[in-house]
């Protein structure tokens, strides 16, 4: 695919190269693994238009090679279920990478979602693994106050400060184990309270049969 200027570029190109080089994916089991790393490579550079709209929208221009990127563009189908292909002819969206590890270096998935509709978002292969997942786990782990941020963009916004939360069944449990939670409107903090309070599934009764034993 031919690359597009990156946004007000100039001498960081260099090491945007390499830090997106030095994003690998995560591993999975050879038969479901899908590779990350070379599908996000080929996605485009925002062209000066989408670097335009990011840019509307309060995003940093350092966001489409650094964090809380790297931000790319690429023509993509959604499923019902909430994943995505990439194709070659149809609506491009912005994507851009589920990071974890150490100094977030493991690609884990990719999230994408279209500049019309950034409520929406889909992502490549369903890991339920929220934007921002390792401020997830230190807010657990430390008793820390989390802050959730209602869509991608939002999070873009932010600086990648907080999490986005990709699958509420997956990671509800979790969210259940911190001790304050904050969101930017009482909107979203009734939603958010609303998922979590939601009545857990019921388990059946159970019954033990005794066999009495021959004599």
């Amino acid at each position: 695919m031919k690359k597009a200027p990156r946004c007000n570029a100039g001498p960081e190109v260099k090491s945007a190269n390499s830090y997106s080089a030095s994003i690998s994916a995560a591993s999975f089991s050879a038969q479901d693994r899908i590779d990350l790393a070379a599908e996000f490579a080929a996605c485009d550079l925002p062209d000066d238009a989408a670097c335009a709209w990011l840019r509307r929208q309060g995003v940093a221009d350092t966001a489409t090679w650094l964090w809380p990127g790297p931000v790319r563009t690429a023509q993509v189908e959604t499923h019902p279920m909430g994943m995505f292909d990439f194709i070659e002819t149809g609506p491009r969206a912005f994507v851009h990478p589920i990071l974890t590890g150490p100094a977030f270096s493991d690609m884990a998935d990719l999230v994408a979602w279209f500049p019309n509709d950034p409520s929406t978002w889909w992502t490549r292969r369903y890991t339920g693994l929220p934007l921002g997942a390792d401020q997830l786990d230190r807010a657990e782990i430390e008793g820390l106050p989390i802050m959730l941020r209602q869509t991608p963009l939002d999070w873009l916004r932010a600086g990648g400060n907080g999490a986005v939360i990709t699958d509420w069944t997956l990671t509800a449990p979790q969210l259940r184990t911190i001790p304050t939670i904050i969101t930017a409107d009482d909107v979203f903090g009734l939603e958010v309270r609303r998922r979590l309070t939601a009545p857990v599934h019921t388990s059946p009764e159970i019954r033990v049969k005794m066999i009495g034993r021959a004599a």
